[in-house]
Formats: C-alpha cells, sequence, structure tokens
C-alpha cells in the first residue's frame, strides 16, 4: 500500500525529532519536500555550512552586490534542490553573525569580506519571504560589526554604507509585508538618501519609519519630502538627530510635503536645530493638517516668536492630542499664549513644556488655571 502525498503530510506535520527529520531528507523524494521546509523553518545559521546554502541561493541581482563574487562564493557546488530562504520564518541574527565568521574562516581568508557577504543574504530574505520576523536594524548592526575588521581604509566603510543602503532600498521594493522600517544610528549618511526614498514611494506596506540618528543632513529633507508627498500608507516618522537643517533646504522641503500629506499621524523632529522661523512653518502646518496627532520638537531653538506661533496654533487645530516642545528657549511670553491656547483647545491631552524658563511669577499661574478648568489635558509638564 502507497500513502499519498497529503497522508504522508499529516503525519510528517506531528514529527518534531530534527534527527528522523534529516534522514527523512534522504528517504525519497516526497520525504525530502516535506522535511526541507520543516527544518528550515527556525534554522541554526551558526553553521558555516547552512551560510553557504544561503549563498548559494542568491539570484543574479543579489550576487551582483558582492565584489568578485566567483572568488567569495564557491562556484563548485552542485545546484540547490530547493529556494531554502523562502522555509525561513525566524532566526537568531546573532547565530547569523557567528555563522558568517565560522564560514569565512573556513573559506577565506578575506575577513572583510563578512559585511560585504550579509547585504545581499538581507535582500534575498526579503525577496524571498514576507511572512517571516525581520529586524532590519539588528541585521544591518550585524553587517557593520562584521565590517569592524576592515583597516584599509574610511573609504571603503563609507563604500559599504552606499552598498548597503543601495541593498535596503533593492529589499524594500520588493517586499511587500514589513510595517516598521528603523535604521536608529546605523552610519547610513546623505549618499543613501535617494536611493531609500525611491524604494519607500513604491513600497506600500511600512507604516513607521525610524532614520533618527543618522548623519543624512539636508538629503533627509528632500528624500522624506518625496515620500510624504507621494501620500504612502506612512503614520509614523522619526527623523530626530538627523542634522536636516545643515547646508540645505531640507527643512523647507520637508515642511512643503507634510502640508499635502494626509497620512501621518505622528512626527519626531527633535534635536535638529530648528529655529523661530521653522516653528512658525510647523504652526502654519498645525492650522491646516488634520492628521497629525503627536508631534515631538523638542531639543530645538523654537524660541518666544516660533513657540508663540504653535500656541496660536492650537487654537485652531482640531487634531493634535500630544505635543513636546522642552528644551526650546521658550519664555514668559509663549508661556502666556499656551496659557490661552489652553482655554480654547479641547483636543490636546498631553503637553511637555519642560526645561524652558517658565516660573511661577512669569506663566505657570496662568497654565495652572488653565489645567484646572480644562476637562481633556492630562498630562502637563
Amino acid at each position: 500500500m502507497t500513502l499519498s502525498f497529503d497522508c504522508i503530510s499529516e503525519i510528517f506535520g506531528h514529527l518534531v525529532d530534527y534527527k528522523t527529520l534529516f534522514s527523512c531528507l534522504v528517504a525519497n523524494r516526497d520525504c525530502c519536500r516535506l522535511a526541507a521546509p520543516m527544518l528550515w523553518r527556525k534554522p541554526n545559521l551558526r553553521h558555516p555550512q547552512l551560510v553557504e546554502t544561503l549563498l548559494l541561493g542568491l539570484d543574479a541581482v543579489e550576487r551582483a552586490l558582492i565584489p568578485n563574487v566567483d572568488r567569495v562564493i564557491p562556484n563548485d557546488r552542485p545546484a540547490l534542490l530547493f529556494e531554502y530562504a523562502r522555509f525561513i520564518s525566524k532566526f537568531s541574527t546573532n547565530d547569523l553573525n557567528r555563522g558568517i565568521k565560522s564560514w569565512l574562516n573556513d573559506e577565506t581568508s578575506d575577513e572583510s569580506s563578512g559585511f560585504i557577504v550579509l547585504v545581499p543574504i538581507v535582500v534575498m530574505f526579503l525577496r524571498t519571504n514576507n511572512d517571516f520576523e525581520l529586524n532590519i536594524e539588528e541585521l544591518y548592526g550585524i553587517t557593520l560589526d562584521l565590517g569592524s575588521n576592515v583597516t584599509e581604509s574610511e573609504d571603503l566603510m563609507n563604500n559599504f554604507d552606499f552598498a548597503g543602503g543601495k541593498a535596503l532600498a533593492l529589499a524594500l521594493k520588493m517586499n511587500n509585508a514589513l510595517t516598521s522600517f528603523d535604521i536608529t544610528n546605523t552610519r547610513i549618511g546623505g549618499k543613501v538618501a535617494k536611493e531609500l526614498s525611491d524604494a519607500l514611494i513604491e513600497n506600500k506596506s511600512l507604516t513607521s519609519i525610524n532614520i533618527s540618528s543618522n548623519n543624512i543632513g539636508p538629503f533627509c529633507g528632500k528624500a522624506l519630502a518625496d515620500v510624504l508627498k507621494a501620500n504612502t500608507p506612512l503614520t509614523s516618522l522619526d527623523i530626530s538627530h538627523t542634522r536636516i537643517k545643515s547646508n540645505g533646504n531640507g527643512m523647507g522641503l520637508l515642511t512643503e510635503a507634510l502640508f499635502k500629506n494626509k497620512t501621518l499621524t505622528s512626527l519626531s523632529l527633535k534635536y535638529n536645530e530648528l529655529i523661530s522661523e521653522d516653528g512658525e512653518n510647523l504652526a502654519a502646518i498645525l492650522c491646516e493638517n488634520n492628521a497629525l496627532t503627536t508631534l515631538d520638537i523638542s531639543n530645538n531653538l523654537i524660541c518666544d516668536k516660533g513657540g508663540s506661533a504653535i500656541a496660536a496654533a492650537l487654537c485652531k487645530n482640531k487634531k493634535l492630542t500630544s505635543l513636546i516642545i522642552a528644551f526650546n528657549r521658550l519664555n514668559i511670553n509663549v508661556g502666556e499664549a499656551f496659557a490661552e491656547a489652553l482655554d480654547v483647545n479641547n483636543t490636546l491631552t498631553s503637553l511637555d513644556l519642560s526645561d524652558n524658563p517658565l516660573s511661577v511669577e512669569n506663566g505657570s499661574e496662568e497654565f495652572e488655571r488653565s489645567f484646572n478648568i480644562r476637562s481633556t489635558l492630562t498630562v502637563l509638564l
């Protein structure tokens, strides 16, 4: 009696013993087809053989990301039976780090190849599988760790940043399942802004982007302005500490885009050296924007004129629920303006004005009065 494939599949669904599954790989074709996906669902990528298998599964575009690829990846191995990366649902980034290092020690003496190898692996993961758990920030951090032994020159690491950025951009164009993109403090500079912005415009799944603490500068404003104008599903954007104001009109372009965007609900611009003029522009946005609910512009130089404009905007805005404007050199006049705004605004629930020169004798009494008569404001700092 011969069991049907469906019957064998049902039996395999109850197997949890890896030793048995490994034996099934060589039993027959049907058993191999069932065992391989199960073994690769959560692989232990610290083993160099598995890393090599992944590299053998790179397509032409991904292989092209590796300089002198024929010297890095063995070309005398038989063709793969499956696209193994497609089976993976979860893996340890630390194991992948160790696996790549072990594989390099086995196959090549060029330790600088580590960071070059991971880039196409990341792209392949995103290309082949929309369902597995992937933390891009962790993977990119591992890539930087693998490149820590590169001592030839700083230019090599800069070139890697560009290659890594291009790879991430390519992956984002292919993947339609990721909802969050976090590359905080990953050394990406202005060179890759255009590559990433083009990818983000095409991507229709991301709802949250965090590129804070990257030295992107004015390129960041231009790139993200294009993304916001495209009205993607993006709802949360954190570009704090990105030097968006340096040597260019990045903030101006971003402001213009915010007037047109209808989807963004949360925006962080802290630590960007914003000045009074920027505060006035943001105030104009708050008067017109009906989507933004959370705005963080703390640790800037908004000062009196910009702060007063934002306070006045709160009299008209009916959507914002949280405003953080701490550390902005706001004085008594701004304090009075916010006190008046609190009398009118009925939607704001959290207001952070901490670490501004506001004392009891120059405005806090007005805040306390407004806070006591307001039923919606629950947090006042």
